[in-house]
């Protein structure tokens, strides 16, 4: 009888797994019960089963000679239950599979629409930084009914810097990610004018005509630092196309105040797994600064790039800016941000 309350314990255990599922997965009560039911009915079917089929007449117990049987059984029963725990805690994450889905099919539709090749785009040669022309620019999404972007219209002149403001939601983002073509508008132009490479020709070319030349010509920063695992110059140099000279990757890293890096050990060679331990996220978007600095770009692209950094750092970044204005043109998103004063122009969504 000792045997059998052990076994009867556990199976009461497996059942109070199952319940402690049900209190910490929201939505899914419902569906959880029958088979928190099922599971400890079946565990009881089992016991009444090996006792019917093992019982030995000559021995006063029913099936302590099988208990090791129950036993497993029992165990398999409990590791049922945390599987379905792990089922209903993949259920809660479907409003997050849902967005890399369509966040995939978003930067499919960009792999399809923009004609990156290994030769530079011809209809980019441009001189220096280019101005940009946005004509009554409305953009929305698929799966909205509102627009996004609703028909915006400004010209920022070569080297100025121009700045999209308001609060969260209002678009900054969508603004930037048409700039960059990971949306095509749904309505108006957005058009560059620049000097051409070898005359003095001023042209104008609309943005999916300059296609990958322009891409290559910019740069961004964003709101999440993106490193890669390796070494802190292999994600200086990421997606670069050509090695920079030493002196060069040093004075980029000081006019982004990325100092800390000289103390790691290794420095430059300094190791980052792929959990990015031993930088802090404001290291972490400086070093994202010091990548920008190292492409040379004639455009900039700034989505709320200050967003780990205090407001010491950030005010030591707007030194940059200022080196920078007048030979990058500068588009940048903000909510609120230090690097607003430097802004020639304001765009509020």
């Amino acid at each position: 009888m000792q045997s059998c309350r052990h076994v009867l314990k556990l199976i009461n255990k497996s059942d109070l797994s199952m319940k402690r599922v049900l209190e910490t997965t929201s939505g899914t009560s419902e569906f959880m019960l029958p088979i928190s039911q099922f599971v400890g009915t079946l565990a009881l079917c089992a016991v009444l089963i090996f006792q019917t089929r093992f019982k030995d007449p000559n021995s006063p117990s029913d099936f302590g000679t099988h208990l090791g049987s129950i036993y497993l059984f029992t165990r398999y029963i409990i590791a049922l239950s945390n599987s379905l725990a792990s089922f209903t805690k993949f259920r809660s994450l479907q409003p997050y599979m849902r967005q890399v889905y369509w966040n995939w099919r978003r930067l499919e539709r960009y792999w399809n629409s923009i004609p990156i090749t290994n030769t530079r785009n011809e209809n980019w040669e441009a001189r220096s930084a280019p101005a940009v022309i946005w004509k009554e620019v409305s953009f929305k999404y698929p799966h909205r009914a509102n627009l996004a972007i609703d028909k915006i219209s400004f010209y920022a002149p070569s080297g100025s810097f121009t700045a999209f403001v308001g609060d969260s939601g209002k678009g900054k983002s969508t603004a930037l990610g048409l700039q960059l073509m990971a949306y095509l508008p749904t309505s108006g132009s957005i058009t560059l004018q620049f000097t051409e490479k070898n005359s003095e020709q001023v042209v104008t070319r609309s943005l999916e005509d300059a296609g990958s030349g322009f891409l290559e010509n910019c740069a961004y920063i964003g709101p999440e630092a993106y490193i890669i695992e390796g070494t802190i110059l292999d994600n200086l140099t990421f997606a670069l196309g050509r090695t920079p000279a030493e002196s060069e990757i040093i004075q980029c890293l000081k006019k982004t105040h990325c100092d800390f890096v000289f103390s790691l050990p290794g420095g430059l060679n300094y190791k980052i797994d792929a959990l990015e331990k031993g930088l802090s996220n404001g290291e972490k978007q400086r070093l994202n600064w010091a990548r920008a600095l190292l492409r040379k770009p004639k455009v900039l692209i700034l989505d709320e790039p200050t967003n780990f950094l205090d407001e010491r750092q950030e005010k030591a970044l707007m030194d940059t800016l200022v080196e920078m204005k007048g030979k990058v043109t500068i588009l940048g998103g903000f909510h609120r941000s230090n690097l607003l004063l430097l802004a020639d122009q304001k765009i509020y969504l």
